[in-house]
């Protein structure tokens, strides 16, 4: 690979590492959201719903994390 194919690269991975710090942010305030939600609430359809977007931003958490790491495999 050629300097400026792995330049590209570099760049490439910050962004997706912005992006991924970014949800880890917005997964973090939601989880805190979830753990503090009223004990009359625990059970209702807006809590499951909310625990369902924190399981999702975590498998895109994870997604990324993959992503990241085959970059840095294919720029060696």
């Amino acid at each position: 690979m050629n300097a400026t194919r792995r330049k590209e690269l570099k760049v490439i991975y910050a962004l997706i590492e912005e992006a991924r710090n970014r949800l880890q942010e917005v997964k973090d305030e939601e989880e805190e959201y979830l753990l503090n939600m009223p004990e009359n609430l625990q059970n209702s359809e807006r809590y499951e719903t909310t625990e369902e977007k924190v399981e999702r931003m975590e498998d895109s958490i994870s997604a990324l994390d993959d992503t990241l790491e085959a970059i840095e495999e294919v720029s060696e």
